[in-house]
Parts: C-alpha cells; sequence; structure tokens
C-alpha cells in the first residue's frame, strides 16, 4: 500500500480499525474476567456485583478508544510538532490515551484498570508499528 496516495484522514481511519481490531477485544475479556458492574448500576441489590453483560462490555471497549484515538490523531499532533519530536510525541499521547482509558474503565467497574489500558495500548502501538514496519502503513 503506498501511503502517499492516502489522506491523513484515510490514514486515521486505518490506524483506528487497527487499533479498535485489536484493543476492543482485549478490553472485553478484561471486563469480563475483572470486571464488576460500576458502583452507580449496583444501587445496592444483591446479585447486581458481576460484570457487564457482553454488549456493554463491547461496547465500553470500542468507547474507550473511541475517545480517545482522534485526540491523539487530531488534536495532540498540532500542541507538538510531530515531526521534530516524534519520540516525546508517542511518549505524551501514549500516556493520555493510558491514562484516559484507565479511568474511564475503571469507573466503569474495570479492576486493574492502569496495567491493562497500559498493556492493551501497547499491543495496539505494537501491531500498528508492525503494519508500518511492513505495509507502509499507518
Amino acid at each position: 500500500m503506498d501511503p502517499s496516495a492516502l489522506s491523513y484522514e484515510q490514514l486515521w481511519l486505518l490506524a483506528f480499525l487497527i487499533t479498535q481490531s485489536v484493543e476492543t477485544p482485549l478490553y472485553t475479556w478484561a471486563l469480563g474476567r475483572l470486571g464488576r458492574r460500576p458502583f452507580w448500576l449496583r444501587r445496592g441489590r444483591p446479585g447486581t456485583d458481576g460484570p457487564l453483560p457482553l454488549p456493554a462490555r463491547v461496547a465500553l471497549g470500542f468507547l474507550a478508544s473511541l475517545l480517545t484515538h482522534p485526540v491523539v490523531w487530531f488534536v495532540w499532533p498540532r500542541l507538538i510538532p510531530v515531526d521534530q519530536h516524534y519520540s516525546l510525541f508517542v511518549v505524551v499521547v501514549e500516556c493520555f490515551a493510558v491514562l484516559s482509558e484507565a479511568a474511564l474503565l475503571g469507573l466503569c467497574g474495570l479492576r486493574w484498570a492502569l496495567p491493562i489500558s497500559l498493556a492493551t495500548n501497547m499491543a495496539s502501538v505494537g501491531v500498528g508499528l508492525l503494519s508500518r514496519s511492513l505495509f507502509g502503513v499507518p
């Protein structure tokens, strides 16, 4: 694939699809294994402390990246010049993504949200870098 033939928005969409294909299943699994219904859904009723239903876990896993990924691609590059400070840029945006997603998932009942967010984002970055190495995109 010739990356020069793609617009920035097309590259973002490709990166977003790669991110979602990695992160959504991992977050869905983690929410099923380590998640519990958030406190605001339990309201003291017995038997309501188990994990969220599968559709809610999938939606929440998708939502985490949906909220952070566009910010990483369209907001942060305006704040940190990527071409001049690429390493700094990557560290800052990944810290932003990890912390933001961990906060959201933690509030929604995921135990160990920070290490799970870190591992999930590392997996996503790894697949993205592998794709860039093999195919030149995203």
